[in-house]
């Protein structure tokens, strides 16, 4: 599957991450409301496209959490980058979300992001 084609996803195109995603056990730690009733999720969006040999990857950005997730392969978009629209069963992490709940955000922007997101509140 991993060397299939990606054919179902096109540069533009918005989805949302679950955040089981980064690390299953870092998500453990986190504390959320409803962990395991609810999937978190976070905006992403496919921002281009990478060609490697024979093989093409796509590029996503989370832009929430200034992040570039680089070389997604087939498995990769089939796995994780299907949620197109929210439902009740998703909780939506935006700006509020990491305020309430920071270790959501990456260690290495953290502080910089919840300034940013506190002077939006």
């Amino acid at each position: 599957m991993k060397r299939q084609p990606i054919t179902n996803v096109n540069v533009g195109d918005t989805f949302f991450l679950d955040l089981r995603y980064f690390d299953y056990t870092w998500y453990d730690q986190l504390s959320l409301p409803n962990a395991y009733i609810t999937t978190h999720v976070v905006a992403c969006e496919y921002v281009g496209w990478r060609l490697h040999r024979k093989y093409r990857y796509i590029r996503v950005r989370c832009i929430l959490f200034d992040e570039l997730l680089t070389d997604w392969d087939h498995y990769d978009v089939y796995r994780f980058g299907t949620i197109r629209a929210l439902s009740p069963q998703h909780t939506l992490v935006d700006a509020a979300f990491c305020l309430a709940y920071p270790d959501v955000l990456p260690d290495r922007n953290r502080d910089r992001l919840l300034r940013e997101f506190s002077t939006r509140a």
